[in-house]
Formats: structure tokens, sequence, C-alpha cells
């Protein structure tokens, strides 16, 4: 019995040596993410402070002209959105706790974000994030750094084998952002969006179910931010009309009353015919992009004047 828990024990160690050394030698410049360190390095900016860092997901990405922004602002506007997959615990955390004095961090939650089903994700995509820069680690929440570290051995495998074949295929990964992190790739390409039967509210059944988990991450980002000396405010996403439903902005009501969290603008002005939609209900084309933005510079200088 001793020999075999020796047994047990040494092939423990030896497993876990093995992956971390595989974890260690697959750090950022392996995989190439090109657009992911383009954004990040925008948080990172010391010489454009102060600035405003707009996040979310890829209705952020997607659809909004960060350099007409900027433009209409006369102020460095910087695209650092992530994918839904991307738990907006990591997200929140990351980039408020890397804002100076004077930034300004606007967050655009996707309504699914609002809803309890939604709670502590821990996709590849937020796993490989961690490979590409380790130190963000430190902003998952506890059960989701339980749940990487149980994935390490799987993705090792995944990631090693995705690696190699990048190497000897020798592609360049093409550059998919513009040099303030939005996705520009889709500007020039046909919509494939078709008009939906029903809203996204009765697709996923949301039903009022609101969660206090996304209430409490907001609540938490605006006091990390804060501490920094930054501002915090949130926002609404452009949605295609026929995905829109009214129980949205009720349900947003009621979240936010008496939360203390800073809101500009109105759900119902990001709304847009599904015409001026691209191929998902949160992706604009070319001209609902630049309506967007038009949008949100309005409400900009209409709520960053009431802090």
């Amino acid at each position: 019995m001793k020999q075999f828990l020796k047994k047990i024990t040494l092939f423990g160690i030896v497993f876990i040596v093995v992956n971390a050394l595989i974890f260690v030698s697959l750090q950022r410049e392996s995989f190439g993410l090109v657009t992911e360190n383009n954004r990040t390095s925008f948080i990172e900016n010391q010489v454009h402070t102060p600035k405003i860092i707009i996040s979310g997901g890829s209705n952020v990405g997607y659809s909004l002209d960060s350099e007409l922004l900027s433009k209409n602002l006369q102020q460095e506007v910087y695209n650092v959105s992530f994918s839904i997959s991307h738990d907006y615990e990591y997200v929140l955390n990351y980039i408020a706790s890397s804002l100076k004095k004077n930034d300004t961090f606007l967050y655009i939650p996707e309504y699914d974000q609002y809803y309890i089903n939604n709670e502590n994700t821990m996709s590849d995509a937020l796993c490989v994030s961690i490979y590409n820069k380790p130190s963000t680690f430190q902003y998952l929440n506890f059960q989701q750094k339980i749940n990487f570290l149980t994935k390490v051995p799987k993705l090792n495998i995944l990631l090693l084998y995705k690696n190699l074949k990048h190497l000897v295929s020798n592609k360049t990964i093409m550059l998919k952002t513009d040099n303030r992190g939005d996705y520009v790739t889709h500007l020039e390409q046909s919509a494939t969006w078709k008009k939906s039967a029903i809203t996204r509210y009765e697709k996923y059944k949301y039903d009022h179910k609101l969660s206090n988990q996304f209430k409490n991450a907001l609540l938490k980002a605006q006091k990390i931010a804060e501490s920094n000396g930054a501002i915090f405010y949130i926002s609404y996403p452009s949605i295609a009309q026929s995905q829109y439903d009214e129980r949205f902005s009720k349900d947003l009501k009621k979240f936010y009353k008496n939360s203390g969290l800073k809101l500009i603008g109105q759900p119902e002005t990001y709304i847009f015919s599904d015409d001026l939609i691209f191929d998902h209900p949160y992706h604009l084309t070319k001209e609902g992009r630049k309506k967007r933005t038009q949008f949100l510079t309005k409400d900009i200088q209409k709520g960053f004047t009431q802090k």
C-alpha cells in the first residue's frame, strides 16, 4: 500500500511539473494573439492619460468607431472589448485595476450579461487569455481559478497542437483591428443578418431573472476605478430591432434603481433597424456603426458632465 501511494504521489508531482513547464512555454508570443495584445496595450498606455477606455462584448468590438469618437470628444478613446465568453468579472476587475488618475472607463454590457445564466463563465477563450497574460489570473473569482487549474492539462495539449500547427504553416496572423482596437474586417463585407421572428428575451427565456452577482461586479469595478482616481460609467448596447424586447428596459430600470452606478443614455437610443445589422443582433454594419458612434458621442457629452 505504501509503495502504491508513493507511486501515485510521484506521478502527481511529475504530472504537475510537466504541465507547469508546458504552461510556461506557451506564453503570449507563442500564440500571436495580435488583437488581444493590441487592445490590452491601450490599458497599460502611460502616454495617453487621461483617456477613455470602452469595453464590453463583441457589441463594442464590432459596432463602434473609436477614431470618430476620439475626434468628436477631443480625447483619446480606446476599444478594449472582449467576447461575451470572457466573464464580466475578469474584464471589469482587469480594466478597473489598470486605470490611471483621471481616466474614464465606459462599460457597455450586452443584455445577456444581466441575467443569472451567464454567471461564473470559464470558457476556453478566457483560459487562452490567461495563457496569453498570466498576471491576469488574479482577476478571476475563486471558482474560476479552480476551474482554470483543472483545465490546464487539456489546454496544454490543445494549445501545443495549435501552436505547432501555426509554426509549421508559417502563416502570419492578420491584424483584425485598427489602431484604436475596433474590429474593421467586416466593414466592407456584405451583411448576412436575417430579421428574427422572436426577441432575444423570448429566445433565452430570461423571465426577469436578474443577476445580483453581475450588479456586485459592477459596484466593485466602480469602487476600484474610483480608488485609482478614475471614473466608471455604464451605457447600453446596440441591438437589432427584431431582437429587442421592452422587458429588457423594464428589467434594467429595476436592476439599476438605487444602485449608485452612473448611467449614460437610454436603451431605446441604441435599437437599430435590421438592415443596419451585419451578422449578429449586436454587430452593426458600417453605416450602423457610424450612427451608433454619433449617438454615443451625444450621450457621453451630456452624461460625462453630470459627475
